[in-house]
């Protein structure tokens, strides 16, 4: 999973086009969206979606080099090994799943803090120290006071709610770092 994480956070625009919005704004039918990025039949996903589209629809394509980029990415899978084929089903499902989160019941992906209590085999084990079990509390609830501080367009964040995210995004970051 991780390595389809790092490929598909690789194609990304530098940061001089990102703030030239003239770059931003390329306008094609739905047509060359479906020649250009075949990863989708677009006619059937923008009807699914509810717009009343045909093949001859405009719509505006600002990044269309991460849309190569992401088009080739899942190419590459079409001759890959079962189990490679199988990881990425599994990691666009995930990605499918946590884009819809704020529309489930919130303890569904409520942290239960039990993974930690299986060690590298998957066997049940509290392999932590009673110290290092302490700090992490500590951490969690830290970043859980952090992000439940944060305002964004006029709504508090929920640190409960994201903590995972958090947890997950600080250690990338900090990864990342070193």
């Amino acid at each position: 999973m991780l390595e389809i994480e790092d490929s598909v956070a690789q194609p990304q625009l530098q940061y001089h086009h990102v703030h030239d919005r003239f770059s931003l704004y390329n306008t094609m039918t739905i047509a060359e969206l479906e020649y250009n990025f075949t990863m989708l039949n677009w006619v059937q996903y923008f009807l699914v979606m509810g717009f009343d589209v045909d093949s001859e629809t405009e719509v505006v394509v600002m990044y269309p080099s991460y849309m190569d980029n992401i088009t080739d990415f899942i190419r590459s899978f079409h001759d890959a090994p079962e189990a490679k084929k199988r990881d990425l089903r599994d990691y666009l499902a995930l990605s499918v799943l946590r884009s819809f989160k704020q529309y489930f019941e919130r303890d569904i992906f409520e942290i239960k803090n039990t993974g930690r209590q299986y060690d590298g085999e998957g066997k049940l084990s509290d392999w932590w120290n009673e110290e290092t079990s302490k700090r992490f509390g500590e951490t969690t609830t830290c970043m859980r006071d952090q992000y439940g501080n944060i305002t964004v367009r006029g709504a508090r964040v929920d640190g409960d709610f994201t903590l995972d995210e958090n947890i997950a995004d600080n250690g990338g970051l900090r990864a990342a770092m070193f």
